[in-house]
């Protein structure tokens, strides 16, 4: 009804107060990078052809990953249930569930759109969608046909959730910090710990490597313990000491490998450290890059 969408905006707008007050302190920060991301930067030209090819199985592998993150090759059995399950049951299905339907394909057959970001897509844009996926998902396969069938589908279904979540939860909990993968704060610590510590008094300037190519919280820790333990933070004109951070990347090992032959051209290594799934180095620029 009229009065429902109206209390939805209203509520929406409440929640976004914070996020207006701060733009408009601001100077218009949040609007204007808006603004150009969506109608200066041509991020949502027509090129369905072109990108549907790409971003289906994208689709697919991003939002299973959520219910299967350690094995994907299990979603296709389960995934083609939960088809089946909504074909057979398509007129029993709950006016809510088709509700939820609708929103998340709008979500996909918008982003096909998509081509800001320089053509790239990332799991982290559909965040907001993922729980609906979820809740889609989790209702088909509990409605399979079949009392008896039924039963035994959804038995395996939670069986394999267990297995493939229960050890994820279980490092979360209580991580390994010297496991060659982790990343977390302790981690990122230590690591800005080093550099500082293996400077000494000598300038510095600092490169960051983060999937995918994000170094806001490197920047963000370097000002924190530059200002508040060790008064002192890396200089942004080129100077001969740099140090290089950077986190794995598993899922796509080849740009950080890219980076690191950027990295090679213009200095060279002297020391280095790993702190989990952080790797730091001193390096010394060539004079041609000063």
């Amino acid at each position: 009804s009229l009065m429902q969408f109206m209390i939805s905006v209203l509520v929406f707008l409440i929640t976004m107060l914070p996020q207006i007050i701060f733009d408009i302190r601001h100077d218009n920060i949040l609007s204007d990078n808006i603004t150009n991301f969506l109608f200066e930067k041509d991020s949502f030209r027509i090129g369905f052809l072109d990108v549907i090819k790409l971003r289906i199985p994208f689709y697919f592998n991003t939002y299973f990953s959520n219910i299967f993150p350690s094995d994907l090759r299990v979603w296709y059995s389960f995934g083609l249930l939960a088809l089946i399950s909504m074909l057979v049951n398509i007129k029993k299905i709950h006016p809510k569930i088709w509700t939820v339907i609708g929103i998340l394909i709008s979500v996909c057959v918008g982003m096909l759109f998509f081509r800001g970001n320089n053509g790239n897509v990332y799991g982290y844009y559909f965040t907001g969608s993922y729980l609906l996926f979820i809740i889609v998902f989790t209702y088909l396969i509990s409605i399979f046909p079949g009392k008896k069938f039924g039963s035994i589908i959804y038995f395996l279904f939670i069986l394999v959730f267990i297995k493939q979540n229960l050890p994820l939860i279980k490092n979360y909990l209580s991580p390994k910090f010297d496991s060659p993968t982790t990343i977390n704060f302790k981690n990122q610590k230590l690591a800005i710990d080093w550099i500082y510590n293996d400077t000494k008094d000598r300038e510095f300037n600092i490169d960051v490597y983060v999937p995918p190519v994000i170094p806001y919280a490197y920047e963000y820790l370097f000002t924190w313990l530059g200002n508040t333990k060790y008064h002192k933070l890396p200089k942004t004109e080129s100077i001969p000491n740099l140090y290089l951070l950077y986190e794995q990347d598993p899922p796509h090992p080849e740009r950080l490998e890219k980076w690191m032959i950027r990295q090679n051209t213009y200095a060279k290594v002297e020391v280095s450290a790993n702190f989990g799934g952080i790797t730091v180095e001193r390096r010394i620029r060539f004079p041609k890059n000063l």
